[in-house]
């Protein structure tokens, strides 16, 4: 559902901040994350994946005349101690609802992988944020079931 929004945001990432040269990616469930996640090397990059706790299933609200489905997704930026205020400025490249941030590499790291880890080769930061989809519909053509 939000693949489309996912890879145009990817891709201008990676065109408007040339320091991840290719390294920017998507793991769409939590296998892509365990496989790839973070390095154990230093290299400039980022990934993105969904925060839902189901794979791929966001929840939806209803209500009259609109449907809402809002997924909820994280950004992790790996990149090195040298650059400064890496948050704000990715910040000021979302057009989405920022629900979280943190530039603790150790919390970030544990958040990710649930395991304790000093990182000192480089910054770990994270952002989560929020897409919606709004779908707007004529009431007279839904079916309801009535009691009477």
């Amino acid at each position: 559902m939000f693949d489309n929004d996912i890879h145009t945001l990817k891709d201008n990432l990676l065109k408007n901040n040339p320091i991840f040269g290719s390294n920017g990616f998507y793991y769409k469930n939590s296998l892509e994350l365990a496989q790839n996640g973070v390095s154990d090397h230093f290299v400039n990059m980022f990934y993105i994946r969904p925060l839902n706790t189901k794979e791929r299933k966001y929840p939806v609200k209803t209500d009259i005349g609109m449907k809402t489905i809002t997924g909820t997704f994280r950004i992790v930026l790996q990149l090195s101690q040298k650059i400064e205020q890496p948050i704000l400025a990715i910040l000021s490249q979302l057009d989405y609802k920022v629900i979280g941030c943190n530039d603790d590499s150790n919390e970030v790291y544990n958040s990710e992988y649930k395991k304790e880890k000093t990182i000192d080769m480089f910054n770990l930061y994270l952002i989560d944020f929020e897409i919606m989809h709004e779908t707007f519909y004529d009431c007279n053509t839904q079916k309801y079931l009535t009691t009477c």
